[in-house]
């Protein structure tokens, strides 16, 4: 699935993906273009509210995280990733 993302002037696809693993479900959120360095990529769930004026990262990881749903940064220089794992027992498919 790809969605267009406008920010600052500039249309960035954004490509969402899911996967079925053994205990969870993973899915995936990638935009291509500059990543995070490795160095900050613990920072960016990191409480900061000098840099933002609306809800962070650090919201997002928290309310997840009270769901048993984990998140991370895994990208790289060029790509912006961030994935979602879902408990086994935390989602079911509509058939």
């Amino acid at each position: 699935m790809e969605f267009v993302y406008a920010h600052g002037g500039m249309a960035v696809p954004i490509l969402i993906s899911h996967a079925e693993e053994e205990n969870s479900l993973s899915i995936t959120f990638e935009k291509a273009g500059a990543g995070i360095p490795v160095d900050q990529r613990k920072s960016v769930f990191v409480w900061a509210p000098a840099k933002t004026s609306g809800p962070n990262l650090f919201f997002i990881k928290e309310i997840l995280d009270m769901t048993g749903i984990s998140i991370a940064e895994t990208g790289d220089a060029e790509t912006l990733r961030f994935i979602i794992r879902v408990p086994k027992d935390g989602y079911r498919f509509r058939t």
